[in-house]
């Protein structure tokens, strides 16, 4: 700010000049020129002034951490559960499982006779 303020006193016909350049027109917003200034520092911002009272910013800062809590817990017991459901997969066909032969299946003999 300080650079933008000496340049104005120091070179009287800038600001008229930049607004005069074609290319300076593209900046524009909805037909202003956008200014940047400095954010208020934290401790600038006068709380009560905020439409939500201190005991209304704790119960909803309380509610969204037990929200996120909660979440994990879900998230980490369908991990658990997924990798039950794996681990009963995999056991189930893996190559040293063998098959017991269905009761109506023909014999040999037979299909190699056919």
């Amino acid at each position: 700010m300080k650079g933008k303020t000496r340049c104005e006193t120091e070179f009287f016909d800038c600001k008229s000049l930049a607004k005069d350049n074609p290319s300076e027109n593209e900046k524009m917003f909805m037909e202003e020129f956008l200014e940047v200034r400095e954010a208020l520092p934290t401790g600038a911002i006068q709380w009560p002034n905020i439409s939500y009272s201190w005991c209304n910013r704790r119960c909803r800062c309380t509610c969204l951490w037990i929200f996120a809590l909660v979440l994990v817990l879900v998230a980490f017991a369908f991990i658990l559960l997924f990798k039950e459901m794996n681990d009963s997969v995999t056991a189930g066909a893996s190559p040293s499982v063998l098959c017991a032969p269905p009761e109506d299946a023909p014999d040999f003999e037979m299909v190699v006779d056919d």
